[in-house]
């Protein structure tokens, strides 16, 4: 096998056959693993616009490894969340994940799309792009996905990393999040979940993890028609004829008043998105 980059930045998207590697210790005793799992859980913040820790050396680094016990803790997170999903009324087994141009997403999120294949759940896989983009396809029936993962710490330091979850356009409410918060918590509490949690990765086919990342862009093209529909209807009531006319007015406003328009692309992630066009 060989890595596979995106289209669209020429960043690398991963090996299909090459697991992400733990930056500094190997896996040791059970008992040893699960107490660094529980002491990076517990330095995660957890609310409900998203959880979040310093998965890099530190709040600078920009390098995009891992440590083992982060490995560990994101397979955590990615079973706690499909046992959420399951608990829902719709247990939907499709899911959205985008990550934005933090240098440890693209590991985070290879992590969570091997555990998700293993579980049963379909990954669409976005790569880097903006928040609301992701959020725009997941209110969109047409794309697939009503469920998504956003990997992402904000405002964040660049060593800091997390998630963030919702459902058909928006955030999940506080009573979703205390329910998965809940699950984690308890699936962290018990050493044998915290260990079968951590095998997932070892059981995704290589072909899974291949496919999806040979749709990523694809799908961050459907998402990206999805996310131009809702900022055209924002923008100019009517939808895109409604812009379309706006937009003339502004153009023409901007000529007699020699004016120009300057756009800051926010580190990366969107310039995979629709301000380009």
């Amino acid at each position: 096998m060989s890595i596979f980059y995106d289209e669209q930045t020429q960043l690398s998207l991963g090996d299909p056959a090459l697991l992400p590697q733990g930056r500094h210790e190997a896996p040791g005793p059970a008992s040893s693993r699960v107490e660094a799992v529980r002491r990076s859980a517990s330095g995660m913040l957890r609310t409900v616009s998203g959880w979040r820790k310093i998965f890099a050396a530190d709040m600078t680094d920009h390098r995009d490894t891992l440590t083992g016990t982060d490995i560990d803790l994101i397979c955590c997170v990615a079973a706690a969340y499909h046992a959420y999903l399951e608990n829902t009324v719709s247990a939907p087994t499709q899911v959205g994940i985008a990550v934005d141009s933090r240098p440890t997403g693209g590991a985070i999120a290879d992590v969570v799309i091997r555990c998700f294949v293993t579980l049963g759940l379909t990954p669409h896989y976005l790569f880097i792009c903006p928040t609301p983009q992701l959020m725009a396809a997941s209110a969109a029936p047409e794309v697939g996905f009503s469920e998504f993962i956003m990997i992402t710490a904000s405002h964040n330091p660049v060593g800091y990393n997390g998630f963030k979850f919702g459902r058909e356009g928006t955030v999940l409410s506080a009573q979703e999040h205390t329910r998965l918060q809940g699950i984690f918590e308890q699936l962290v509490s018990d050493d044998p979940r915290i260990l079968a949690a951590a095998d997932l990765t070892q059981s995704a086919p290589v072909t899974a993890v291949e496919q999806i990342f040979n749709s990523v862009t694809p799908s961050r093209r459907s998402s990206a028609e999805c996310y131009e529909t809702v900022v055209e209807s924002a923008l100019g009531p009517g939808g895109a004829v409604g812009f379309s006319a706006l937009r003339g007015v502004y153009r023409q406003a901007f000529v007699q008043r020699k004016l120009g328009v300057v756009l800051d692309h926010n580190g990366g992630a969107r310039c995979t998105s629709i301000d380009r066009e």
